[in-house]
């Protein structure tokens, strides 16, 4: 028991040495740097300093950068990119108003099944899923083809800075006429069946032919078979 107490003792007195030595850490970082407070009313917004993303708008509070010059970034789909550089000082306090515009709208399109070639306004743009593209507003007409399938036809209009999702299930082309579907080979000619019935068709008459005369002249043919006559030589 002294023992286990002892190792929890122990053990606080280390997470206590730790916490002040963090906190005092935290001090001298704040004495050290300053904050850059970004102000913005594009939500959703991402935020990159130097490069490195740093959060999204609404950022929780202000971001404490090392004294000297940053470059700041900040970016959403379907509209303007801001960048400015800042100068960051030492205990003092930078503030940035930052009102990114709209102008473009932004497509995210989806096909059953997918690996579909997409073509908006007859320009080929990749292939399915398409996520998050930048479309110019306005009336947009895309085909979507695959092979194997109907062409998938859609017309649709973007608004600025909004985001538009199209969900495309694309119908198979008939078994017939559907270079994915493998077709059976045709049969040959002796594997037809027609060809059979014909030859036992022919059969059944030249018995026929050769039977009913015989029949009808009362002779035996086993009987009036003479081998020697056959087989006889002058």
């Amino acid at each position: 028991m002294r023992f286990r107490s002892g190792t929890v003792l122990l053990f606080c007195g280390v997470y206590l040495a730790c916490t002040v030595v963090d906190a005092d850490a935290r001090r001298r970082h704040r004495r050290i740097t300053g904050r850059l407070v970004i102000e913005s009313s594009t939500r959703g917004a991402k935020v990159f300093i130097d490069g490195d993303e740093v959060g999204s708008i609404p950022l929780p509070g202000p971001i404490r950068l090392m004294p000297g010059q940053h470059t700041v970034k900040v970016t959403k789909p379907g509209h303007t990119q801001f960048m400015e550089s800042v100068r960051v000082r030492r205990g003092r306090r930078v503030k940035l108003e930052v009102d990114l515009l709209p102008i473009s709208g932004v497509l995210t399109l989806l096909t059953s099944p997918q690996g579909a070639r997409v073509y908006l306004d007859g320009k080929f743009v990749g292939k399915t899923p398409l996520r998050g593209i930048e479309v110019k507003a306005g009336k947009h007409r895309v085909r979507i083809a695959r092979t194997g399938f109907y062409d998938g036809i859609r017309s649709f209009a973007l608004v600025a800075g909004k985001q538009r999702k199209l969900i495309v299930q694309l119908r198979a082309l008939p078994d017939a006429i559907n270079p994915l579907i493998p077709k059976t080979p045709p049969k040959r000619w002796y594997e037809k069946w027609w060809v059979w019935a014909s030859a036992a068709g022919g059969l059944v008459a030249l018995v026929t032919i050769i039977a009913v005369p015989v029949a009808l002249s009362g002779k035996d043919p086993i009987k009036d078979f003479a081998p020697d006559r056959v087989f006889q030589v002058r």
